[in-house]
């Protein structure tokens, strides 16, 4: 998730939290792109920054974010891992 983040923030994506999914949830096989307020070609921008994943909307109002997004088995993170901020 920590890398992930890292790429979705240098696209110019704002991350306002990151952590493990639930347990429920288990292992995904894609990964899941929900948007949550606006058109779904919010999800498809974060989609493009991620290089893989499904955006399905599915609006939710109490959340106070425009998209979710559940890391899946077919995300690769970059060759070259940076970790400094």
């Amino acid at each position: 998730a920590r890398i992930g983040t890292r790429g979705r923030r240098r696209a110019g994506i704002d991350v306002v939290y990151f952590g493990n999914a639930p347990v429920a949830v288990g292992i995904l096989d894609s990964t899941r792109i929900i948007v949550r307020r606006g058109a779904a070609s919010v999800g498809e921008r974060i989609r493009q920054a991620l290089g893989a994943g499904r955006v399905e909307v599915q609006p939710d109002s109490a959340r106070l974010l425009d998209a979710s997004v559940l890391l899946g088995a077919d995300f690769a993170p970059p060759s070259r891992l940076d970790f400094h901020p």
